[in-house]
């Protein structure tokens, strides 16, 4: 499947590569919220990295709202 090896980087915020596309999640600078941005070749590949960073912040705290 395409996508499933990434690279992480911490520069600023959490960012992670994909072969297909990339998420984003950084803390924002004017509020107390996360700011999370994606980019992919295809929706599907965009749903599917949205799909991840979304679980994987679900795992931390259940009762965020997205």
């Amino acid at each position: 499947m395409k996508g499933t090896l990434a690279t992480f980087t911490l520069l600023d915020g959490v960012r992670v590569d994909f072969s297909d596309g990339w998420g984003l999640i950084r803390a924002s600078n004017t509020n107390s919220t996360l700011t999370l941005r994606f980019e992919a070749d295809d929706q599907t590949a965009l749903e599917r990295i949205q799909d991840l960073f979304k679980s994987q912040l679900q795992s931390i705290r259940e009762d965020l709202s997205f």
